[in-house]
């Protein structure tokens, strides 16, 4: 291309061999890169997922653990088959708890608690978002048999063991 003074200027300009080149170099890029950052994102997703789920199966352990170092000692306040027992709070006043493991979860189970009769007179059910896989309960007896002195209980892989005679739980 000529210019006013009548010299030749080159003007220099993408062939379509050069865009076709680029543009394939820039698509490679690209399929890498959003295949990085969607492997990365997945396994992010992931690990959240399954750090939620500890931190829930934590709670759910942890208030367990806390409703059986309150339990009554009193072989009254419990019902083996059911596995209810009498939660005792330090101002005197008492809850009746009971935790019922059922294919969908666990449910809590609160309120007031005939123990002559076995059957609830008042409760709230709470169901807890919790799967487990194993849950068995043995209560050690004084030998009279009139008190429990500590409650074994294994949980999902763990174990929990409770003394209510001097209120120490351990695990």
């Amino acid at each position: 291309m000529l210019n006013k003074t009548g010299e030749l200027r080159i003007i220099s300009a993408f062939t379509l061999i050069e865009l076709v080149i680029y543009l394939a170099i820039f698509s490679m890029f690209s399929l890498l890169i959003f295949g990085y950052v969607s492997t990365f994102y997945k396994k992010v997703f992931i690990d959240f997922k399954e750090n939620k789920k500890i931190i829930r199966n934590s709670i759910v352990f942890d208030l367990l653990k806390r409703d059986l170092a309150c339990a009554s000692e009193s072989c009254n306040y419990w019902n083996e088959k059911d596995f209810v027992f009498r939660k005792n709070h330090i101002d005197g006043q008492f809850t009746d708890i009971s935790w019922q493991m059922r294919k969908d979860g666990i449910y809590r189970l609160l309120g007031k608690y005939d123990f002559i009769k076995k059957k609830w007179i008042k409760k709230n059910v709470a169901k807890l978002d919790f799967y487990f896989y194993k849950f068995s309960f043995f209560l050690n007896k004084d030998g009279a048999g009139r008190f429990i002195s500590s409650v074994k209980i294994f949980f999902d892989g763990k174990e929990i063991f409770v003394r209510l005679r001097n209120r120490r739980v351990s695990l």
